[in-house]
């Protein structure tokens, strides 16, 4: 999976900031293109916290894979255990 992400550089913070607003028409423009940044930023949010969730996700699933391979070789562990001290029982009664 690629990732790209494209900062763009109009409209921008200062673009809006530098904005007098002496007019209707100005301020209009001015919200306007106040209202074009806090939308990207918003969407440039959301997908980084998408990404965010989907990388801990991730991580937990990895997590409980080694977690579950740690218990898998415990019990086959105990299972040989188990195995050799039946036998050892069974040839010292024999």
């Amino acid at each position: 999976m690629s990732l790209y992400v494209i900062l763009e550089t109009k409209p921008t913070i200062a673009s809006v900031r530098d904005t007098a607003i002496t007019s209707l028409k100005v301020d209009t423009n001015t919200l306007e293109r106040r209202n074009l940044v806090v939308s990207k930023i918003n969407i440039k949010s959301a997908f980084f916290w998408c990404l965010m969730s989907r990388l801990g996700y991730a991580v937990d699933n990895l997590s409980n894979i080694v977690m579950n391979g740690g218990a898998l070789r415990s019990w086959v562990f105990d299972a040989d255990y188990a195995r050799e001290i039946s036998e050892l029982a069974r040839t010292q009664t024999i």
